[in-house]
């Protein structure tokens, strides 16, 4: 699929997940430095990654 979409020029969009912190709900894309709690929710997904590969 990759390479069809190469070949027409086209690109990928990025991943968007929505998240709900505190009561509220957050939406960010994938690698996205912009969100205000991006820090947060990035050290977050890391400890959920490192305790599921134990």
């Amino acid at each position: 699929m990759r390479i069809l979409m190469k070949g027409a020029s086209l690109k990928k969009e990025g991943g968007c997940s929505w998240l709900q912190l505190r009561g509220q709900y957050h939406a960010f894309f994938s690698w996205e430095a912009k969100h205000p709690i991006s820090f947060e929710i990035y050290e977050i997904l890391d400890l959920l990654m490192w305790e599921s590969a134990t």
